[in-house]
């Protein structure tokens, strides 16, 4: 439920300007509550306080206030009539032994400043973090495993061949790296390799962007591979030695033309 209350006062009633006219200077504040607040941070401070002046703090400086109080109560129906500027005259009433300038009397509201406070790495590193997650990017991730293989063949060198055919060496065993998109143009960027330097190796790769399954207009997959493998067996005499290599390199693509069009195709060689 839902309760709540409108009050209205004609404009001769309203809460400021009652004050106006009841308080006279004293209710300057209600409508410059700025410039009162800046009397009180100048020189002119005692005005606020002083029994002498605390009544017409505003008129001792400024003069007469009637016509800009009368244009408060009724704005729509006079011209507009700013706060009197203090004259010269006003200053020597109370300066008559020096020449003082009316806009050393200026009362602005001062601001008053925070501290400086020590540098925050802290809050320096997350908004710079903040900056580079929206620069356009990839983040990348991999996994790496290699090393030297060492080979000892004890008994037939011919069997060891036919049946593992692994020769010593530098070898890449696995590879794996990964790229996701940060307001880049693709979403997905991977790589994989396994056991390069071997008879049997291969290597793939992928770029991707969108969620092509849900026929986002724009939504692509594109990837391709390429493996080769090495086969040999001898068991002896002439005419049993296999030797041979087989090359398979293979591409695909889907792509989501519109929201009712998908191209795909896989290709083989």
């Amino acid at each position: 439920m839902l309760f709540g209350s409108v009050q209205f006062w004609p404009t001769e009633q309203s809460p400021a300007v009652a004050s106006v006219t009841r308080d006279g200077d004293a209710a300057c504040m209600v409508c410059h509550p700025g410039p009162t607040r800046g009397l009180r941070q100048s020189a002119h401070k005692s005005l606020l306080a002083s029994a002498d002046f605390a009544e017409r703090a505003c008129t001792v400086c400024h003069g007469d206030l009637t016509e800009h109080v009368a244009y408060q109560v009724r704005p729509f129906e006079h011209e507009f009539v700013p706060v009197p500027a203090v004259d010269q005259a006003r200053c020597d009433s109370c300066h008559s032994d020096a020449d003082y300038l009316t806009s050393a009397g200026a009362h602005p509201l001062g601001v008053v400043r925070a501290p400086e406070l020590p540098p925050d790495p802290v809050g320096a590193r997350i908004r710079e973090l903040e900056i580079q997650e929206q620069e356009p990017g990839l983040d990348w991730s991999g996994l790496i495993d290699f090393g030297y293989r060492f080979v000892h063949v004890a008994g037939s060198r011919e069997e060891y061949r036919s049946d593992l055919d692994l020769n010593p060496g530098l070898r890449l065993r696995s590879l794996e790296v990964q790229g996701s998109g940060r307001n880049a143009p693709f979403d997905d960027v991977w790589l994989t390799a396994n056991s390069i330097g071997d008879p049997q190796w291969d290597v793939e790769a992928q770029v991707s962007r969108g969620e092509r399954d849900r026929g986002w207009a724009g939504a692509f997959e594109v990837g391709g591979g390429f493996r080769r493998d090495r086969f040999y067996y001898q068991s002896g005499g002439d005419y049993h030695r296999v030797d041979q290599t087989v090359e398979v390199a293979r591409s695909n693509f889907d792509v989501n033309v519109s929201s009712n069009l998908r191209l795909f195709g896989r290709f083989i060689s």
